[in-house]
């Protein structure tokens, strides 16, 4: 195995949080094959620079995410979720073609727009702007195995450069953000709920009126803390899951 980076210690996230990226990175890059089994965890903790404590709360939170598994006296192997849906961590900011490669799922876009909007009274609100501002406003209902499952509407901060690159740009927003913008995405501050769907969602999920669907609302900022973007997502629910990892708290 070609040797990784240790984690750089000006990376202030936790140090489980840093070595389930890394760990993630390799899978996804191919240095790890799916199927394969990892490095023992002296060894990968030594590749990563931690200790095997903090190694072991990587593991386990992979290990709840579906991407690895652990088997008793043979070690950890890299797998893939094989439920119905698309598994997808709640602490990633990550594009819904990541999602389904990793799942192993057919991926497609059904309908893609793109437009230069003036902002609502709501999106003003929202977005913390002028009547004036230009956004960029990029609606998307994408596809797992050829059926409707995720409807998306950006709402994107944009000069006149951003614009016009926005208005040709074939990949998604989230992607844009985090390759391209500058300052680049850094997070996101997102709620989400069951809604039941209007004739809008419905019409895009090709789904009946008032089904339940989950509804993320997301706020982007970048690396120096602006607000950027707006982004409202529904997804089927039979087709899409969280998975989140939830602890007690210290007494």
């Amino acid at each position: 195995m070609e040797p990784v980076k240790t984690i750089s210690p000006e990376d202030r996230r936790p140090l489980y949080v840093k070595a389930i990226t890394a760990i993630t990175e390799m899978v996804e890059t191919g240095q790890i094959p799916v199927g394969s089994r990892l490095p023992s965890e002296a060894e990968l903790a030594e590749m990563l620079g931690i200790s095997r404590s903090t190694l072991r709360e990587a593991l386990s939170h992979l290990e709840t995410y579906g991407m690895v598994t652990r088997q008793q006296g043979r070690g950890t192997f890299v797998t893939v979720s094989q439920g119905p849906g698309v598994l997808g961590g709640i602490e990633r900011l990550e594009t819904f073609r990541d999602l389904a490669d990793r799942s192993k799922k057919e991926h497609g876009v059904i309908y893609r727009k793109v437009e230069s909007i003036t902002p609502t009274e709501e999106l003003q609100r929202d977005l913390k702007v002028g009547p004036e501002t230009k956004l960029v406003r990029v609606e998307i209902v994408e596809s797992i195995e050829g059926k409707p499952c995720m409807y998306l509407e950006d709402y994107v901060i944009a000069d006149d450069k951003m614009e016009t690159e926005l208005l040709s740009y074939q990949g998604s927003v989230l992607t844009y953000l985090i390759e391209i913008n500058d300052p680049p995405l850094a997070y996101a501050r997102t709620k989400i709920f069951s809604i039941c769907a209007d004739d809008l969602v419905a019409g895009k999920l090709s789904i009946q009126r008032d089904r339940p669907v989950l509804h993320l609302v997301e706020k982007m900022y970048n690396t120096v803390g602006d607000l950027i973007a707006l982004t409202k997502t529904y997804l089927l629910t039979d087709q899409f899951y969280f998975s989140v990892t939830r602890r007690v708290p210290p007494r």
